[in-house]
């Protein structure tokens, strides 16, 4: 990996906000809710059968990836544990060929009416 220090380009989506007090996201001046939220019916029905091992391991794991991808973004470096390496350099490749950032088009639909849709710039990651 690099060493080098360069701040990526981090995409601007003013219509979304976070109030870091609370701990709530907006968009458009409406709340949404977090991931954690959304993952919270499946962690009590679905991860229930999973070794607890198992789901402490993921989660460290997940924690690493998630700080090393932040720091990444905010300060340009590069801190991933090297047992994660693969993941952060798969990241690393796919944010290089700007799939994860959002590009709008419009589309349109039978009915005539224009549409607003997100759609990334490569719909692979390989």
């Amino acid at each position: 990996m690099s060493n080098e220090c360069v701040k990526p380009e981090i995409p601007q989506f003013p219509e979304l906000t976070f109030e870091e007090e609370r701990h709530l996201y907006y968009l458009n001046g409406l709340e949404v809710p977090s991931v954690t939220t959304l993952m919270k019916p499946l962690s009590s029905d679905f991860y229930s059968t999973v070794d607890p091992e198992v789901l402490n391991k993921a989660a460290k794991r997940g924690t690493a990836i998630h700080n090393a991808v932040e720091n990444y973004a905010k300060f340009g470096i590069e801190d991933i544990p090297p047992v994660y390496a693969g993941y952060f350099a798969g990241f690393r490749i796919a944010a290089s060929r700007k799939f994860w950032r959002p590009k709008p088009r419009s589309t349109t639909k039978s009915c005539g009416m224009q549409a607003r849709s997100i759609c990334c710039a490569s719909s692979t990651a390989g």
